[in-house]
């Protein structure tokens, strides 16, 4: 048994990129991040219902978490392509209880941020707590999902995979199990965001307090000068990196 996992960012040009890839491979079982409660919403996609309709039944239906624009941007190469490849299999392996946690800690997220940008202080201890609770809350999450990727795998001769880019805990439970793995990386960011360091550096619990005030200082940094001043995601990470670029080869 083989499985191709198709790691991509959640951003929507490497989702486009994915979802070209889905269009051309004439593929026969693929495996979507998407909650496992969207696979009738996914079959409506592809059986031609119009986009808008499902996605506003989607909304009624609460899976996916408000704001609902926010979960789209990078969702909406993936469900635009599903009408395009109706000969293949499409499952859902997301959790839902992690989808709604992941919102969650992004709501909490922007309110630090505007508090820290207002008053000029960082609580560090929000900071810690906030992302120690979400590496618990992944944790399990990336356990019921790689249960569930093995599963559906497992009934088939060969498979796709679409992931994030933190792929390495599916990738070591699929080869634990005897699966025949390929990854291919669709536009890898080449330099993780500040607020993506800040997680990390957290998670492994030996971060501190001076590091995370630095690292939310940039973050609110990239907030104002990128994030606010672009008219998308995508824009404000290439602008961002660009910049990056630039200040290294002076330093050079």
């Amino acid at each position: 048994m083989s499985v191709e996992i198709l790691a991509a960012p959640e951003l929507k040009v490497p989702r486009e990129k994915v979802a070209q890839h889905l269009r051309e491979g004439k593929l026969k079982h693929v495996l979507l991040r998407f909650p496992r409660t969207m696979e009738e919403y996914a079959a409506q996609l592809r059986e031609g219902l119009p986009y808008e309709y499902v996605m506003e039944e989607l909304r009624k239906s609460g899976i996916i978490p408000e704001p609902t624009k926010s979960w789209e941007y990078s969702a909406e190469p993936l469900l635009r392509v599903l009408p395009q490849i109706e000969e293949t299999e499409i499952y859902c392996y997301g959790d839902p209880l992690y989808t709604q946690e992941e919102i969650k800690n992004l709501i909490e997220v922007a309110t630090l941020s505007l508090i820290s940008s207002i008053t000029n202080k960082i609580d560090t201890e929000k900071w810690r707590k906030l992302f120690e609770k979400d590496k618990e809350s992944q944790r399990f999450a990336l356990r019921r999902e790689a249960d569930l990727v093995i599963t559906k795998t497992s009934s088939f001769e060969s498979s796709v995979c679409v992931a994030n880019s933190n792929t390495n805990y599916l990738i070591s439970e699929l080869n634990a199990e005897g699966f025949e793995v390929t990854v291919k990386y669709i536009g890898l960011l080449p330099s993780p965001t500040p607020l993506e360091n800040l997680r990390r550096e957290i998670a492994k619990e030996d971060t501190t307090d001076e590091r995370i005030k630095e690292l939310v200082r940039l973050h609110i940094e990239y907030l104002k000068g990128y994030v606010l001043t672009s008219r998308n995601p995508d824009e404000a990470y290439q602008k961002w990196v660009r910049q990056r670029r630039a200040e290294s080869q002076k330093v050079e």
